[in-house]
């Protein structure tokens, strides 16, 4: 959630993804940080890397609607 928070609110793209890359190096199946992320970057314009986030998210847990 800090990241979406310093990305959203603050638009400090480099610390939210700075918090992203720390949650998902504890975490690296986090099919919700994934999905944040890839929201976050589709925000700012780089649609490739969404969408590898994204689609990484639905490997992980094709069923969970609420990771996106």
């Amino acid at each position: 959630m800090l990241g979406v928070l310093l990305g959203m609110t603050d638009c400090d793209w480099q610390a939210s993804d700075r918090s992203f890359q720390r949650a998902l190096q504890l975490d690296p199946n986090s099919s919700r940080a994934h999905g944040r992320l890839g929201i976050l970057l589709h925000e700012q314009g780089r649609y490739s890397e969404a969408e590898s986030e994204l689609r990484r998210t639905v490997e992980i847990n094709p069923a969970d609607k609420t990771a996106i």
